[in-house]
């Protein structure tokens, strides 16, 4: 299976150490876990970038990478009712799962388009370094999307 992610290229040295969010939390985890979000495909990856983008870093350098795990590395959970639901719960879900360690990746539905998948990897599982983190390949944000 095929994930990716998209960071400013000044930070592809450290866009698969979790240390952005143990820093500042996310929807899946607070702050003090390590977690690294990436999702299923290279457009959804960008609309999760635009809804919390400064318009101040749009202009910046961008990269993608694709990430390729085994289906048996990633596990779904059944998600509370009325999804979704208020941060700070999803976040207890994802503390537990990343505490669990059951497994290196979680499939979560997006909150921007629940119809695809969002993942949680987890840089503490054992097996966080089996999974092929592919090169950083340039990717040109397009600023119209911002108009």
């Amino acid at each position: 299976m095929t994930l990716w992610r998209i960071v400013k290229a000044s930070r592809v040295s450290s866009a698969f150490d979790g240390e952005g969010a143990r820093l500042n939390g996310g929807r899946w985890n607070s702050p003090g876990l390590s977690a690294v979000y990436a999702s299923a495909t290279k457009s959804l990856s960008l609309l999760e970038i635009l809804v919390h983008l400064d318009p101040v870093d749009a202009p910046k350098r961008w990269v993608g990478f694709r990430a390729t795990l085994q289906p048996e590395q990633i596990e779904t959970i059944k998600l509370p009712p009325r999804w979704p639901v208020r941060e700070a719960r999803t976040q207890h879900i994802g503390d537990a799962w990343l505490k669990s360690r059951t497994s290196v990746a979680l499939a979560l539905p997006s909150v921007i388009v629940p119809e695809e998948y969002n993942y949680l990897l987890n840089p503490a599982h054992p097996d966080f370094p089996k999974i092929d983190f592919g090169p950083p390949l340039p990717f040109a944000l397009d600023l119209r999307l911002l108009s």
